[in-house]
């Protein structure tokens, strides 16, 4: 008697939660989202794993940016959820939920490090991790799951993506300057095109003197411009370290040259030329140069 009753008692509260759920999906056909949301509520407390009730109240609080609530319902549809893979996709979701909604670090990296765990070979969540202790401003763990990513992610452009930026922290928040380089040379390595890669490397070389190496980095990104303007703009940038930093003119003439044959509008380009032709006494070049602005003075 004692079973029977409580068989009727869970019919008549899947039947309350039915109705509940059905105000609910009238409600939102007419656009009261508060009434809405009260019924589909009263219908999770009636029954749990009520599937449909549970995922238009998820769509509610996302529309509504209801964020703190929306934690709440997917932390509840965890307790019901067997499979880790798809634990580990909910607790993700809580972690970017919590940076760009909540900015709660403590909680996203609660879910993320349990979203790690459940799912440990998926690199994009490491990465995620490692935005957490940006934040926190841990910059030894944030290389450390950075590195594990580059790991899963091969020798592909989201690895040399990743090893930019562990470059970047090396140089910037760290000041190790060899790690840096070699974070960015593996950059390279794995995309030969990864021209922030090329930009860092070329910023760090200036930095510390390293005149021949940075004509080699300008050179290589050189070898990926199509635009003429672009090309000119980077033999200039040759041009100008080999005139003041390496006193190489007959190089620094010839890049200058070379940007002003691309370029022939470029005044930078132009003033290279004269000023190393009247240094070097090279009046022929310098005339050379001269001629189209003879043959169009305007």
């Amino acid at each position: 008697t004692q079973a029977v009753a409580l068989l009727s008692e869970q019919k008549e509260q899947r039947r309350s939660s039915l109705y509940a759920s059905a105000s609910g999906v009238v409600a939102l056909a007419l656009g009261d989202n508060g009434a809405a949301e009260k019924h589909l509520a009263e219908a999770l407390k009636l029954a749990p794993d009520d599937l449909f009730a549970h995922t238009a109240l998820l769509g509610i609080y996302r529309r509504s940016g209801k964020w703190r609530e929306l934690v709440g319902a997917i932390e509840r549809e965890l307790e019901f959820e067997a499979s880790d893979s798809e634990k580990a996709r909910l607790h993700a979701e809580l972690g970017r939920i919590s940076i760009e909604h909540l900015k709660d670090l403590p909680l996203a990296e609660k879910h993320l490090g349990q979203a790690t765990k459940l799912s440990p070979d998926d690199p994009s969540l490491h990465h995620l991790l490692a935005q957490v202790y940006d934040a926190q401003k841990n910059h030894a763990k944030a290389i450390e799951l950075r590195e594990k990513a580059v790991e899963g992610f091969g020798d592909s452009f989201r690895a040399a993506v990743l090893l930019c930026e562990i470059g970047e922290i090396h140089a910037r928040y760290l000041k190790d300057d060899e790690k840096a380089e070699a974070a960015f040379k593996e950059a390279l390595d794995r995309d030969d095109e990864m021209e922030a890669a090329m930009e860092a490397l070329g910023t760090l070389y200036r930095r510390k003197g390293r005149y021949a190496e940075l004509i080699e980095i300008i050179e290589q990104r050189l070898e990926l411009v199509d635009e003429p303007e672009q090309q000119s703009q980077l033999h200039i940038d040759i041009g100008e370290v080999a005139e003041r930093s390496l006193r190489n003119f007959d190089a620094a003439l010839d890049h200058y040259r070379l940007g002003l044959e691309l370029d022939p509008t470029s005044a930078v380009a132009m003033d290279g030329v004269e000023r190393i032709c009247r240094r070097l006494e090279r009046w022929d070049a310098l005339g050379e140069a001269m001629e189209p602005l003879a043959a169009d003075p305007s």
